[in-house]
């Protein structure tokens, strides 16, 4: 029993000396993307994008919500001929309107993906920079880690390098 704890006791001795020598830095993303002034640029104009396109919907909401009303109010006083004629009006409205609604987030899906891409494909690059200029051998996801000391939080170097360096100088870095 004394030789099991003390191999034990050996391994965990190896695995912290290793450890040691190794340079580990965690991301909050989360945080990177509300405190990064060009990510909030890039949300405030997918959220313009999103009003707009909700808008467009409205007036077909507008008729539903109207015909909807419209047939509470008149129940009593329609023939079945006119309720069976007006709810297939409501129908095909409804139709058309999830038609519409899954289009534009069809649409805005296509949208933050064409907007996103090219900020996150930045992001991977100054990832990269800071990791090799700061000498980490690995940068993981605040998410990914069930505890992290605070030393080893770069999102601040990530922020900072992004803010004060351009595109193409992240990129002449290199």
């Amino acid at each position: 029993m004394k030789s099991y704890t003390l191999l034990i006791a050996i391994i965990c001795m190896m695995y912290a000396a290793a450890s040691d020598s190794q340079r580990i830095g965690v991301i909050d993303t989360r945080e990177l993307f509300h405190r990064s002034a060009e990510i909030r640029a890039l949300h405030e104009q997918l959220e313009l994008t999103f009003t707009r396109k909700r808008f467009e919907l409205e007036p077909l909401q507008e008729e539903i919500e109207e015909l909807q009303g419209e047939l509470e109010s008149k129940r009593e006083t329609l023939s079945a001929e006119e309720m069976s004629q007006k709810e297939k009006e409501l129908d095909s409205l409804l139709k058309k309107y999830f038609e519409k609604r899954d289009e534009m987030a069809a649409y805005l899906a296509q949208q933050e993906e064409q907007l996103m891409s090219p900020l996150l494909d930045k992001l991977q690059v100054v990832i990269e920079k800071v990791g090799r200029e700061e000498g980490f051998d690995i940068i993981i996801e605040k998410d990914a880690v069930v505890y992290a000391a605070t030393r080893t939080d770069i999102t601040d170097k990530i922020i900072e390098y992004l803010e004060e360096r351009d595109e193409e100088q992240i990129e002449t870095d290199e």
